[in-house]
């Protein structure tokens, strides 16, 4: 396989109308290799001679419709796992439901908007290439296992943390989310040992692993769609739905792996954060309502650190909160949201927080908030 990140990606657009041919030519000709198929039969003659990595598919047209083209390609083996994008003027929620239900991984509406579809597609390309990263994955961590070098640990952080910056392009935030949320929790792991609190879990070994795993806490917003992940404005109770599925999502993909590869504390802590990292201390999250010390400790130290980065970031949708205010909320949510114990590691080690919101957004001299 020759990786998408060392080429062009190759897009077949399944078009039969001129115009619009002419509009995704204009819009993506400099930046990938579009091919264009105006039927089915056109269609699958390029795909027997090209590596297709998206398919840009129109439901109307003549001979097969772009839906029973879709049937087609799942039924194959060989193409039944490139990406497909449904293009349609039909605005309508039953026929969208369908494309969805056969597979597509979007749905954009005719007339386009020339800025909307090419970020659209930017995002998609750039997921192609996170998945290509994973599939890569089990050979990379089977040699780090075989090895047990320092050299190929540092390999797989990299590689893991650049999975996790790809699925972070996707949402409104940057990679450095990440960095910021892996800083947090290795903090907050610290400040707990120093209180002597989960001294039986927290070993040396344990948090090393622990602040590495957490790259990967939203891994699963990879399985949701665009249309809902990129929504600027508020999500309906439906679309909220769609959102708690990537929790899941992400521990499916993260526990097969482990299963492949033996027992493994990375990725038993991975899978911990990623399906927990949204439970609450008093059973009102989700994905399993767990409560109390029935979340692992990995997830509700993960819990309070996703919060307090996604409080004093700014967003397509707030502005970001000050420290004070972000403290204020995480300490109103004692014993509610977060583990008391976490909360009290967090309130002993808020200047380091401050500290490193601050640096990561390039402010120029950092001055701690002073507290009464």
């Amino acid at each position: 396989m020759i990786y998408l990140i060392n080429r062009k990606a190759n897009i077949l657009v399944v078009e039969d109308s001129p115009i619009n041919i002419d509009v995704l030519l204009s819009i993506f000709k400099e930046d990938y290799n579009i091919y264009v198929a105006t039927n089915a039969e056109k269609a699958f003659k390029i795909l027997s001679k090209r590596d297709i990595d998206l398919i840009l598919l129109d439901i109307i047209l003549p001979g097969m419709s772009g839906i029973e083209i879709m049937k087609s390609l799942k039924e194959n083996k060989k193409y039944k796992k490139i990406p497909v994008i449904f293009l349609s003027s039909i605005d309508d929620p039953k026929v969208k439901t369908t494309c969805f239900e056969s597979g597509a991984i979007d749905y954009i509406t005719k007339p386009y908007n020339s800025l909307e579809i090419k970020e659209r597609i930017k995002t998609r390309i750039k997921l192609i290439e996170a998945n290509q990263i994973l599939s890569n994955q089990k050979n990379v961590l089977e040699e780090m296992i075989r090895l047990k070098t320092d050299e190929i640990i540092k390999t797989r952080d990299a590689a893991m943390k650049a999975v996790s910056s790809l699925v972070e392009t996707r949402d409104s935030d940057t990679g450095e989310h990440i960095n910021r949320t892996q800083k947090y929790v290795l903090v907050l792991a610290e400040t707990l040992v120093i209180m002597q609190k989960h001294t039986d879990i927290l070993s040396e070994e344990y948090i090393l692993e622990l602040e590495r795993a957490s790259t990967l806490h939203d891994i699963g917003k990879i399985g949701i769609p665009d249309n809902v992940l990129l929504k600027p404005g508020k999500l309906t109770d439906e679309e909220f739905e769609i959102i708690k599925r990537h929790p899941r999502i992400g521990y499916n993909a993260l526990k097969k792996a482990s299963l492949e590869l033996g027992d493994n504390l990375f990725f038993k802590i991975a899978c911990e954060i990623a399906l927990h990292h949204h439970e609450k201390w008093n059973g009102r999250g989700y994905p399993e309502a767990l409560s109390g010390e029935d979340i692992p400790l990995s997830a509700r130290i993960m819990a309070l650190s996703d919060v307090y980065d996604a409080l004093t970031t700014e967003r397509v949708y707030k502005k970001g909160f000050s420290h004070q205010k972000a403290m204020d909320i995480i300490k109103s949510d004692k014993g509610i949201h977060f583990d008391p114990n976490v909360v009290d590691a967090f309130l002993i080690s808020e200047k380091l927080f401050e500290k490193t919101a601050f640096q990561s957004k390039n402010e120029e001299s950092y001055e701690p908030t002073e507290i009464e």
